[in-house]
C-alpha cells in the first residue's frame, strides 16, 4: 500500500453497507479505500496511518464525530476532512471546525468526491476557528 500512488479515503461510518458501496465506488475512480465504523477505530487508523483525506459522518451510533473533530483540531496534522450526516446539521460544525467541507446524506457520489478533491486542494484540516476580539 505504500508505493500505492492513489490517494487513500478514509471513511468513517457506523453504516456498513455504505461503507462497502463506498469502497467500490471509489475504487472504481481511482482512490485507495480504509473505513472504520466506530471513533475507537478511527482513532486507532490515525495513530498509524495519516490518509489524503478522512470523510466523517458526524453521528456513529452512539457516538459523535464531534468528539474526533475535537481532537484532532488540537493537532496540527490532522487529515483534510469533509464532514457528512443526514441528521446533523453540518453547517454549525464545519464553520466551528475551520469551515470544512460538508456533504448531506443521502448524497450524490460526484458531489462527495468534489467535496473531497476540494478539501485536499485547501488543505481543509480540523482546526478551531479563531474568534476576533470585539
Amino acid at each position: 500500500m505504500g508505493d500505492d500512488p492513489r490517494k487513500l479515503v478514509f471513511f468513517v461510518d457506523d453504516d456498513e453497507d455504505l461503507r462497502s458501496v463506498m469502497r467500490i465506488l471509489l475504487d472504481e475512480e481511482g482512490y485507495r479505500f480504509a473505513g472504520a465504523s466506530s471513533l475507537e477505530e478511527a482513532r486507532a487508523f490515525l495513530a498509524e496511518t495519516m490518509p489524503d483525506v478522512m470523510v466523517l459522518d458526524m453521528v456513529l451510533g452512539a457516538e459523535s464525530g464531534r468528539d474526533l473533530l475535537r481532537e484532532l483540531a488540537l493537532r496540527k496534522d490532522g487529515p483534510v476532512t469533509v464532514l457528512i450526516s443526514g441528521v446533523v446539521d453540518l453547517i454549525e460544525i464545519a464553520m466551528e471546525y475551520g469551515n470544512l467541507p460538508i456533504v448531506r446524506k443521502p448524497f450524490d457520489v460526484d458531489h462527495l468526491m468534489a467535496a473531497m478533491d476540494r478539501a485536499i486542494e485547501t488543505g481543509a484540516r480540523p482546526r478551531f476557528r479563531r474568534v476576533s476580539a470585539a
